[in-house]
């Protein structure tokens, strides 16, 4: 299994993009799968890709993509300038495709359209294009995942500036002179393309950055008091901090995202880049800000808006198997399903990978199936496709807020590339009847190579090995 990562960054782009599908990179290797990133631009290295399998490719040709794209390949694509032609030439190429779409662009062919967004909507096209958006499909980098509880101070002291990495240095140095030069005694921490010759004198509360990590960038979140920040990703990194914020649109992809910031009141107004009176917008919004009850209001809003999990959920959005949606369910078990489980239970490969390798009785067999149909602490769901058939059993034992997960397949359903989807959509299900698990736990026989990859590529992680046994674990 291969990954590629199609995007875009320069000195006229950005970097908004690279940070994003980086989030992304950085899952698809924990998962152990093989993942490249592929760069249309002026880009040659830069910090944030440090240790980054990368090529600096024009792949919006599309003699380039046929040289690139394998047949068994999974393509995500994040762009706001590649033409609808290239991304049918990708699909046809591709065995599935991921879409990064913050507007609604362009009409996606065959493929799944990810919409990192503040509001929740999931539909399908009269095509074979899947659409979804929320909070639970942002692309947060790794920092922003584990965010200790935000003060907010009483008197303000650190202001971040971020407007993204577009050419806006003549904006940047206007706000720049105007805020350094009336608040001498807040510091300006400005993050991006500010050209010092641009600015009227030097600044002695005025601190520029340039190529930040993400720890770094985290860290002046954290410090600032509030922020004046383009309406891109760097929003939802400011929203996982706690960070008040006064938005401005600098981009036209940026127009839904200031849109849901309104309706679902995170702010009381946005800021457009080249409106008239712009600067004497910024300054009343700012000074609203400075006041202690707007800005704590602000920060309450904030909080648990962004699943923290979105990037895990989009990387399995594209590794889930479509065929398993349309053709197979999940379902609870029942007592008419006693006979098709003893025979996968008894099925020799079944039982060559379980920990207890002996035979089954019908006898054993009848008095365990009666007891777990009635335990209170388990979850037991059968698989079968459209038809009804029986094709295999996922349990979950639970204990308080740890869950333990097995499955099993049939011989019929083996080899086809459904376990991960079935291990995606029971994780769903329990998850919806016990909100309170933060773990599940798998154990794994040390040969078994099949199941270790299908627990890795959903997300778990290995954790030790007890003889024969290696114990994996997902933190919710």
């Amino acid at each position: 299994m291969r990954v590629l990562i199609f995007t875009e960054a320069g000195s006229k782009i950005g970097l908004g993009h690279i940070i994003r599908c980086l989030s992304l990179y950085r899952e698809i290797t924990a998962r152990n799968i093989d993942v490249q990133l592929i760069i249309e631009g002026d880009i040659d290295y830069n910090e944030i890709l440090k240790d980054v399998q990368f090529n600096v490719i024009n792949w919006y040709s599309h003699e380039h993509l046929n040289n690139i794209i394998q047949p068994n390949d999974y393509c995500i694509i994040d762009s706001y300038i590649a033409s609808r032609e290239t991304y049918i030439v990708i699909s046809k190429l591709a065995k599935k495709c991921l879409y990064i779409d913050d507007y609604y662009r362009i009409n996606y062919p065959e493929g799944m359209v990810i919409t990192p967004s503040l509001i929740s909507k999931e539909f399908k096209d009269k095509g074979y294009t899947h659409y979804i958006s929320g909070p639970n499909v942002i692309c947060l980098r790794e920092s922003f995942l584990n965010n200790e509880p935000k003060e907010i101070r009483r008197n303000v002291s650190n202001i971040l500036i971020t407007l993204g990495g577009s050419n806006l240095s003549s904006l940047l140095s206007n706000i720049v002179d105007l805020l350094c030069n009336r608040y001498s005694a807040i510091t300006f921490h400005v993050v991006g393309n500010l050209k010092s010759h641009l600015i009227n004198k030097p600044y002695t509360n005025l601190k520029i950055y340039n190529n930040l990590t993400a720890d770094r960038m985290k860290n002046l979140m954290i410090t600032a008091d509030f922020a004046i920040t383009g309406a891109g990703q760097t929003v939802f990194e400011l929203i996982a901090t706690g960070t008040p914020f006064i938005p401005v649109q600098i981009a036209e992809n940026q127009k839904n995202s200031v849109k849901n910031l309104i309706d679902l009141k995170l702010c009381n107004q946005y800021l457009n880049h080249d409106e008239e009176n712009l600067l004497d917008k910024l300054l009343i919004s700012f000074e609203e800000n400075l006041k202690y009850d707007v800005r704590k209001i602000s920060h309450e809003k904030l909080i648990n808006i962004i699943d923290l999990n979105s990037v895990r959920n989009i990387v399995n959005y594209l590794l889930l198997n479509d065929e398993m949606i349309s053709q197979y369910k999940i379902r609870k078990a029942v007592d008419l399903d006693i006979f098709n489980v003893y025979n996968l239970s008894n099925d020799p490969i079944v039982r060559y990978f379980s920990l207890n390798q002996q035979e089954i009785s019908w006898k054993e067999h009848v008095h365990w199936y009666e007891k777990v149909l009635t335990k209170t602490n388990l979850l037991f769901y059968i698989i079968e496709n459209n038809k009804s058939e029986f094709f295999g059993q996922i349990r979950f034992e639970i204990d308080k807020d740890f869950a333990t997960i097995s499955i099993s397949l049939t011989d019929n359903c083996r080899g086809k590339g459904l376990s991960l989807s079935f291990v995606f959509e029971s994780i769903k299900k329990m998850r919806k009847e016990c909100p309170t698990v933060t773990k599940i736990v798998a154990y794994i026989k040390k040969d078994n190579e099949a199941s270790k990859k299908v627990f890795e590529r959903a997300g778990f992680n290995f954790v030790n090995k007890e003889q024969s046994v290696l114990k994996y674990i997902l933190n919710l």
